[in-house]
């Protein structure tokens, strides 16, 4: 819900998808459970240089 749901206050965490520089770590166990996670793979595949620091 943090990641994918909408920002709720049922989920406190969810606000955090706001913030512009947040990084979130997920064991592969933990992430295979995400809806787009062939999404997110891509972003981080694709990003340019300047974008993995």
């Amino acid at each position: 819900k943090m990641i994918e749901g909408p920002i709720s206050a049922s989920c406190p965490a969810s606000i955090l998808q706001m913030h512009p520089r947040v990084t979130v770590v997920l064991d592969e166990e933990s992430a295979y459970l995400l809806t787009f996670k062939d999404h997110y793979k891509w972003i981080e595949k694709n990003k340019l240089d300047w974008q993995r620091y």
